[in-house]
């Protein structure tokens, strides 16, 4: 059972302006955050506005969408979709540093360098 979402949001080292395949290697990352377990449902909105494209389920191991920066960099900037003030984490978690920061962080820099109308990679880890 889904107990929540490790949620990363980067830019596509190449063709920007066209959706991102299952497998294109990821570029800068714009922000990362921790979401309860309802935590996708603003990707799965933009997938029915056409803002998104469901890529990948792979058991929540990552679930990975496609979304275009001008429909989610404003809801990044608002403050990460449903994300908890304070991350958790159980006693008994093994904890990668390089994924898990423990804090939300957005990269306004690099979110600045985006153009409305280029691709984003997202991916969401299940944390169950």
């Amino acid at each position: 059972m889904v107990m929540g979402w490790h949620v990363s949001v980067s830019r596509q080292t190449r063709r920007r302006h066209r959706p991102a395949a299952n497998n294109d290697p990821k570029g800068v990352r714009l922000a990362v955050w921790q979401a309860r377990v309802d935590g996708l449902d603003w990707l799965q909105d933009l997938v029915g506005s056409g803002d998104a494209v469901h890529l990948a389920d792979n058991g929540g191991y990552p679930v990975r969408y496609t979304v275009r920066a001008g429909a989610a960099i404003p809801r990044i900037l608002a403050g990460p979709p449903l994300a908890r003030t304070t991350w958790v984490a159980d006693p008994t978690d093994l904890i990668d540093p390089d994924r898990w920061h423990g804090a939300t962080t957005i990269d306004r820099q690099a979110i600045e360098a985006c153009q409305p109308d280029e691709w984003l990679q997202v991916e969401a880890f299940d944390e169950s």
